[in-house]
């Protein structure tokens, strides 16, 4: 049980570094602090390649985090 967590926690933290780096950086002013235009961009039908990549990243590290919990846990 272990091994599988630690196995899980590296293929998460490796897959987490890798979507951060296909990330585009986002220092446009107060753009890079979380503010976002609520222009007629935010109707579109389709998901774009920014927040597909932010999905992933989001479960990404909930999966990382999740698997260095329970191998903190498992450990005591």
């Amino acid at each position: 049980m272990h091994l599988v967590l630690m196995i899980i926690q590296i293929v998460s933290a490796i897959a987490l570094i890798t979507l951060i780096m296909l990330q585009t950086p986002k220092s446009d002013g107060l753009a890079g602090l979380g503010v976002t235009d609520t222009s007629a961009g935010d109707y579109k039908g389709k998901m774009g390649k920014e927040e597909i990549l932010g999905k992933y990243t989001k479960y990404s590290a909930i999966i990382f985090f999740i698997a260095s919990l329970l191998v903190a846990l498992i450990k005591f």
